[in-house]
Parts: structure tokens; C-alpha cells; sequence
């Protein structure tokens, strides 16, 4: 298939925020209904902080709720579209491939957990894969808030113990194993725990505290 380079594409996973099914590990303590509440308020305020990109793909796990998506289309050359069956490292592989796919030449994908990643971190992340085949945005817990590349690279997917806190770890020496170059990005907290998002929460009172 002939394809032809379009540029930077941002990739964002989402959930349909339905009580029950998101921040299973917050509702534990802060119950279904409210963790739903805050997984909505934490992608309202990471997909505001992006909203001035023009090539973002919205990839939804469809549950079939009847969850209005156009109220994440904040900017309207953004695209919806369902992921991908399968566990988190297909999921995440297969969005990739369609990227390119489509004829991209830089391709970063973020989850929804991180409401913290902005602009300039993005803009680094496409920076960074001048010069790397991959960048990483580590996460305290041991994972990754960020993967980009600049060409299709699969088996950085395939091996990796999902969910656990050697995630990152296992995508660094599988990225060793393939000789790919890597360039990593700061470190920022994935919002799993209720700890996690009082701290957050604590945060954003500061920031509007002091405006």
C-alpha cells in the first residue's frame, strides 16, 4: 500500500467512563461512582491542556454505555475511533501499526491516567524521536505514561508483564534487544491510588490558589 508522510500523530487511550469499569484500584477506596467521577475530570482536564493539537486520535474502549464521545472532541480535526480487541500490548501495537499505517512518520501514544502531561512534553517527545527510535515518559509506579516512535517497532509490546512495576524495565531491555535507541522524558505519576489522587487534587487547589 502506498502511503504518503502526514507528520506527528498523537495517540490517546481512552475508557468510556462507565462506574464499575474505571479506576478499578481508586474505587476501592473512594467507591465506583466517585472514581468514575474523577476519571472524568482527570481526561476533561488532560484533553483541554491538548486541545490546540490538530492530529489527535481518540482510541475508546467501546462498552457500549451510549457515552456521548463528542464531549472529548474538543478540537474538530480530531478523530474517534474504537481500540483494538485483545490485552494492552496488542491493543497499544495494532494502534500503532494503523498509524503508520496511514502514513505518519512520528506516532506517540498516552493513556488517560496522567492528567499532568502537557504541551511541552509532547513537543519533546516528537523532538526526541529526531534523533531516537523510541521515548519513554516513565511513570513512578514503574510503567510508562508515554511511548513514541518514529517507525513500527512491535516487539517492545510482546514479553512485558502488564499493570506490574517492571513494565518499564522489560520495554528498556527489549528495546536493548532490538538495538533500538531510546530517549526518556520525566518522570510523572499515573493516578491509580487514592493517595494518588489526593496528592493530585492537593496540587491543582495549589496552582488555583495561586493564580
Amino acid at each position: 500500500m502506498e502511503s504518503h508522510q502526514k507528520g506527528n500523530c498523537l495517540m490517546v487511550f481512552l475508557k468510556e467512563p462507565v462506574s464499575g469499569k474505571v479506576k478499578t484500584r481508586l474505587a476501592e477506596s473512594i467507591g465506583p461512582d466517585q472514581a468514575c467521577k474523577a476519571y472524568l475530570q482527570m481526561v476533561d482536564v488532560l484533553l483541554n491542556r491538548l486541545k490546540s493539537f490538530p492530529d489527535i486520535h481518540l482510541l475508546i474502549t467501546d462498552t457500549g454505555s451510549g457515552f456521548d464521545l463528542s464531549k472529548w472532541k474538543l478540537n474538530p480535526q480530531w478523530k474517534t475511533c474504537a481500540q483494538s480487541e485483545g490485552d494492552l500490548g496488542f491493543r497499544m501495537s495494532s494502534a500503532f501499526r494503523d498509524s503508520f499505517d496511514q502514513g505518519y512518520d512520528k506516532v506517540l501514544l498516552i493513556g488517560s491516567d496522567c492528567p499532568e502531561v502537557g504541551k511541552s512534553d509532547l513537543e519533546m517527545a516528537f523532538n526526541k524521536l529526531e534523533e531516537s527510535n523510541l521515548v519513554l515518559g516513565p511513570s513512578r509506579d514503574g510503567g510508562y505514561w508515554l511511548i513514541g516512535m518514529n517507525a513500527l517497532h512491535q516487539t517492545v509490546f510482546k514479553g512485558i508483564s502488564w499493570s506490574t512495576e517492571i513494565v518499564l524495565q522489560q520495554t528498556l531491555k527489549q528495546a536493548e534487544k532490538e538495538r533500538l535507541s531510546c530517549s526518556l522524558l520525566r518522570t510523572l505519576t499515573d493516578i491509580d491510588t487514592v493517595l494518588e489522587w489526593r496528592e493530585y487534587e492537593d496540587k491543582r487547589e495549589k496552582e488555583y490558589n495561586h493564580r
